[in-house]
């Protein structure tokens, strides 16, 4: 379970004027970290433990709720497989894994590990720094899963994940049966109507200090918004091609073969004119066939 949070290097604190002002503070230490990094560790152990969550069986987590997604989510966190024939074993580690003494310690500047659990407190944007802060939020907000990392054991029967850094274990990758993975995707689905963003404090939606020290956006006008056929009909809604410029660094205002600017020159939505253009350019005009679904192989492997 990972989280990332983005906080004022201050606070926000009502003035004799009746204003909301900001008043910087220094940042955290190194043994600021390694005493928060405990503290937290400690907390969220015992509250598991209080759920029920570390006993040592998948059976007994969440015996009050019938939903089977509950049952994933509990045995995720507790780094268990929920279903299947390895229902209740640990989920299988490679690397050079060793017994650890657990003790707080720092693994670099503002950084800190206890346990399985870290904490990283490096990274500051300044006020100034508005391109740096953009490109923070993205990375924060980015999918929990990296396609990239998800492989094939040799005999292809099995599926490797490989960790963006190495446990302090030593363990490099975690090996699932494809039951066991479509287990841990299905624990990554949010629940109905959940938010996976949050604010607190003063940024919270019924703060009343909001309105003060939050500013509200003024959506910049760009090349786009003129040829567009029917412009947003509020400033909260983002057009598909600036979507697309955000974030897949397309640029569909640009030509790209001359580098020119676009424009929209009409919108085809018949099926009989959109098939004709794409055959004249050679293009298919028919959408490739869907394969059905089918269930992952059910094998059984010895491991030592």
């Amino acid at each position: 379970m990972h989280f990332h949070s983005l906080t004022p290097d201050g606070v926000f604190a009502t003035d004799s004027d009746g204003v909301e002002h900001f008043h910087r503070l220094p940042g955290p230490t190194d043994s600021d970290v390694e005493k928060t990094i405990q503290k937290i560790s400690k907390r969220i152990l015992n509250y598991f433990q209080r759920q029920g969550l570390l006993d040592g069986s998948t059976d007994s987590i969440h015996e009050d709720q019938a939903e089977l997604i509950d049952e994933l989510a509990a045995a995720s966190i507790s780094s268990k497989i929920a279903t299947g024939p390895r229902q209740g074993e640990r989920v299988r580690k490679f690397g050079q894994v060793i017994e650890l003494q657990y003790q707080p310690k720092l693994t670099g500047p503002k950084c800190a590990r206890h346990m399985s659990f870290s904490l990283h407190a490096n990274t500051l944007c300044e006020p100034h720094e508005r391109a740096k802060l953009e490109r923070l939020c993205k990375y924060i907000n980015r999918p929990p899963l990296a396609n990239d990392r998800v492989l094939l054991s040799p005999d292809e029967k099995q599926i490797l994940y490989k960790m963006k850094s190495p446990y302090q274990d030593g363990t490099t990758h975690l090996l699932f049966d494809p039951l066991e993975f479509i287990e841990k995707l299905a624990s990554l689905v949010p629940p109905p109507r959940m938010h996976m963003i949050r604010y607190h404090g003063v940024f919270a939606p019924n703060s009343k200090a909001r309105p003060q020290v939050v500013l509200k956006n003024k959506v910049q006008k760009d090349t786009l918004d003129k040829h567009e056929i029917k412009p947003p009909s509020s400033a909260a809604q983002i057009s598909w091609g600036r979507l697309m410029k955000r974030v897949f660094q397309i640029d569909i205002t640009k030509c790209g073969k001359c580098g020119g600017d676009t424009k929209v020159i009409a919108a085809i939505l018949e099926r009989s004119a959109i098939e004709k253009i794409l055959t004249h350019l050679g293009l298919s005009s028919v959408a490739p066939p869907i394969h059905p679904a089918r269930a992952p192989p059910q094998l059984s492997f010895e491991y030592h």
